[in-house]
């Protein structure tokens, strides 16, 4: 995220002036630090392969709830969830 994008957001959420002026006063450094930590903390999406859902199919061809419950279960597994 660079300065313009923080100004951006600051406005967008309404932030006081006092707290958007410390964030812009901010270094380079500091931003990046941020920025950072920011991205550690993003996971990626993982979704369902061809393979996996070709499977889910033709497991569950007559039962669509069961073909959504697969689906999910497979997702959370994936994603932490």
């Amino acid at each position: 995220m660079n300065l313009d994008e923080y100004y951006i957001l600051f406005h967008k959420n309404n932030l006081n002036l006092v707290a958007f002026k410390r964030v812009v006063e901010c270094s380079e450094e500091v931003l990046s630090l941020v920025n950072t930590a920011i991205d550690a903390e993003r996971k990626e999406w993982v979704g369902l392969t061809g393979t996996e859902i070709n499977h889910i199919f033709a497991a569950n061809a007559e039962y669509p709830e069961r073909m959504i419950q697969a689906a999910e279960a497979i997702l959370k597994e994936k994603n932490g969830g």
